[in-house]
């Protein structure tokens, strides 16, 4: 039986993914501490989205298992592995966009309350408070993300920066312990980037774990404490970024020596 590590929060045993005769990830192994901001690297094909979705139960491992707090969550459903505190955010940002900022996060706060929906439909006195309470949590979350003054715009009118940043406090209105971000800078300028990435950190700060999938190589740098890099589906190298960017095999990976 697997016994937890007080300071580990997510553990993968020998977990392999195939498509038809294709290894997508292989024999992989892999340990998130509390705290971190974990880089998850690799060319163009080499598995990390795999990855991602066999975590989230998106995909279901051939061999292998998943724990999270030692808790075995192989081959559960994506909606109970959120459950446990683990969410996932995708590369395209998936929002209401004929809604308001404000009235996405309240979407997914929806799973926290603590009243049935015949209150709700009732609207009863019950009900009322709750969605006040709630909407004043989504506010304060929708501030500490730096877009609290965009919050009664409609999303889809967004610039693509305030969307993906959007696309996470909506994330982390399910209250998650772990957060995996597939891509969070994808179609960013410079300045937007560093905005996310000033965001990520913000969101460590307050207490939740962070996994994030990501090609820019200087944002990634400058915000990850320890990097895990990936080449045909197994994991060729770990270690901070200043020993990965010189590692012979992730040089020849990115390179194609």
């Amino acid at each position: 039986m697997y016994r937890n590590n007080t300071m580990q929060l997510l553990n993968l045993k020998g977990v392999n993914k195939f498509f038809g005769s294709v290894a997508a990830v292989q024999n992989f192994d892999l340990e998130i501490r509390k705290g971190e901001i974990r880089g998850l690297i690799g060319p163009n094909g080499a598995g990390k989205s795999t990855l991602f979705n066999l975590v989230s139960g998106f995909l279901r491992p051939e061999r292998g298992k998943i724990f999270l707090e030692g808790h075995e969550i192989t081959g559960l459903s994506p909606h109970n592995i959120a459950r446990h505190g683990l969410v996932r955010t995708f590369q395209l940002t998936s929002l209401f966009n004929e809604t308001t900022v404000l009235e996405n996060v309240l979407m997914a706060f929806h799973r926290r309350y603590r009243f049935g929906i015949l209150h709700q439909l009732m609207r009863s006195r019950k009900a009322r408070s709750e969605e006040k309470e709630m909407e004043g949590r989504a506010t304060e979350l929708l501030e500490m993300m730096g877009i609290g003054h965009i919050k009664g715009e409609t999303a889809g009118d967004l610039p693509l920066g305030f969307q993906r940043i959007l696309g996470v406090a909506i994330a982390l209105a399910v209250n998650p312990k772990l957060l995996l971000l597939d891509e969070p800078a994808a179609g960013l300028n410079p300045k937007e980037t560093s905005e996310m990435m000033q965001q990520i950190r913000s969101v460590r700060s307050q207490g939740v774990t962070v996994v994030l999938v990501e090609h820019d190589m200087k944002a990634v740098m400058n915000t990850c404490e320890t990097l895990t890099v990936m080449d045909f589906g197994k994991k060729i190298a770990e270690g901070p970024p200043e020993e990965i960017i010189t590692h012979p095999r992730v040089i020849e990976a990115y390179l194609g020596n």
